[in-house]
């Protein structure tokens, strides 16, 4: 099981403004529905309030005190998470929010990310954590117009 960041961001690594994406762009959005589709989820509470109801991965993993529900299994701590994904099949996208990616990285628990930088300036309130690039490798880059779509490996 690979586990995966996966996120879209502005070119100053916006990612949120006053809860919510501070853009539309329906073929990335989609591109990251495609990408969960059949695998695990991992997300915060609040990102889970978000876009929860839109995805249809496999397995769907919460990071909260709550309880979970029908749709959404309740874990406390991300090594719970990735732990609980590892039952599964496929693989483990962590999509957020910046503290869940920021622990990920810290704690060198993801193989990848999947990151989308859409090209507009925006203003935010959410920012994509800074990261040793030194430690990541570009694998695949494409320009699919109103985002670049770049695949990191860790090196």
């Amino acid at each position: 099981m690979k586990k995966i960041i996966i996120s879209a961001m502005s070119k100053d690594q916006t990612i949120g403004y006053k809860g919510r994406l501070p853009w539309h762009i329906k073929e990335e959005y989609q591109h990251f529905l495609d990408c969960v589709k059949g695998n695990t989820m991992i997300m915060g509470r609040k990102s889970w309030e978000v876009f929860g109801g839109d995805v249809d991965s496999q397995v769907n993993i919460m990071l909260s005190r709550k309880e979970g529900s029908d749709e959404v299994l309740s874990c406390t701590s991300l090594e719970e998470a990735i732990a609980t994904a590892e039952k599964y099949e496929g693989d483990c996208f962590i999509a957020g929010g910046a503290e869940i990616y920021k622990l990920a990285l810290e704690k060198n628990l993801v193989d990848e990310m999947w990151l989308s930088e859409v090209d507009l300036n925006v203003m935010g309130d959410v920012f994509f954590p800074d990261y040793d690039k030194s430690k990541w490798a570009v694998r695949q880059q494409e320009n699919r117009g109103s985002y670049i779509f770049r695949r990191f490996i860790h090196t």
